[in-house]
């Protein structure tokens, strides 16, 4: 193999990995926040009271910004791009917001003795 053929698959592997790279932000922003529902859930789960409720509500707040951020980020990239990485990861994000529900609902019946409704 010549130089000249090294240099030329270099550049085209290069030049694929940065049209993927630009091509998944839009995936890496819905990741990022499907883990940060992951959090928050953890953060939820964390609560057995109101003492751990008010211990937790920093952290809670902190990461309901970083899902406003990074929806923020991803609305950004315009409507298309947001819908069509939502769609693709569409199983994870609702696994995570309806686990983020449940554990949410439980810990306010834990931490303030609300009944759920029916």
């Amino acid at each position: 193999m010549s130089t000249r053929s090294i240099w030329s698959g270099g550049v085209i592997l290069l030049l694929a990995a940065l049209v993927a790279g630009c091509a998944s932000q839009e995936d890496k922003l819905v990741k990022e926040q499907i883990a940060t529902l992951n959090k928050l859930s953890a953060a939820y789960e964390s609560v057995v009271d109101n003492q751990s409720y008010e211990a937790a509500k920093p952290n809670i707040a902190s990461l309901r910004k970083q899902l406003g951020e990074a929806d923020k980020k991803l609305t950004e990239l315009g409507p298309q791009r947001k819908e069509a990485a939502l769609k693709k990861h569409a199983a994870e994000f609702e696994q995570a917001t309806k686990h983020l529900a449940r554990v949410r609902k439980k810990s306010a019946e834990t931490a303030f003795g609300a009944k759920p409704s029916k």
